[in-house]
C-alpha cells in the first residue's frame, strides 16, 4: 500500500505515519517494497502476519467491552 493511501485509510498525517513505520521496519514487522520512482509500498512481513494472527483476535474483543465515561475527580489535600 502506498504511504499516501496508508496515510488516509488510517488517519494519520505522512510525517506521523512515516515515524510510526520507521519503528516497524527497524522491527521487521513491515518492509518496503520499492518498484521504481514514487512507486513505494509497505507490506507487512511474516513477522507482522504472524503478529497481526496473535493481536487482532484479541483487539476485537477487547472492543466488544462495553465503555463507561468516567469523569476526572481531583481532591485537595
Amino acid at each position: 500500500m502506498k504511504l499516501s493511501n496508508l496515510s488516509k485509510k488510517v488517519g494519520l498525517e505522512e510525517s506521523d505515519l512515516k515515524n510510526h513505520l520507521k519503528l516497524l521496519l527497524n522491527s521487521s514487522i513491515v518492509e518496503k517494497q520499492n518498484f521504481g520512482k514514487n512507486n513505494i509500498f509497505y507490506a507487512a512481513t511474516g513477522i507482522g502476519i504472524t503478529l497481526l494472527n496473535i493481536y487482532y483476535p484479541l483487539i476485537k474483543e477487547e472492543q466488544k467491552i462495553p465503555r463507561h465515561k468516567f469523569e476526572a475527580v481531583s481532591v485537595v489535600l
